[in-house]
């Protein structure tokens, strides 16, 4: 007969989707040049294969497709233009030019003058309007 006070013992449940100890798959890193939404996190990577990129929101009355299209990122309630900005590489050089938006582009925290282009670092804060992003390559 069992004793009513003794503990229950219970079988372990092996589980079928993995092993108990097995190593969860690594998450690749991002590669190449890419924009990281401030808030949120989002990655957009930069289409592969060019030097030259148009940042912006789409406009399709207009006809206009951005590369980097900021529309479904809060870009029109940011105040980002529909071609806001160019983002340019050349020999390993990043240089970002505003297009005359309206509501300015700032690298780090400094406006810069349209049309003049300037240079971009690694980990730099690119604003679009009141949009913020990273700039990671």
């Amino acid at each position: 007969m069992a004793d009513a006070n003794a503990p229950t013992m219970v079988a372990p449940v092996a589980s079928a989707l993995a092993p108990e100890n097995a190593p969860l798959p690594p998450i690749p890193a991002p590669v190449g040049p890419r924009l990281v939404v401030e808030e949120g996190g989002k990655e957009l990577p930069l289409p592969s294969g060019k030097t030259e990129f148009i940042i912006g929101r789409s406009d399709p009355i207009s006809g206009i497709y951005p590369e980097i299209d900021l529309t479904s990122y809060g870009g029109e309630t940011s105040g980002v233009s529909r071609q806001h900005a160019r983002l340019v590489s050349n020999g390993g050089q990043w240089m970002l030019t505003d297009l005359n938006s309206t509501n300015h582009t700032k690298i780090d925290g400094v406006r810069i003058d349209p049309n003049v282009p300037a240079p971009v670092q690694n980990g730099a804060r690119l604003q679009f309007g009141r949009l913020a992003l990273v700039f990671r390559f």
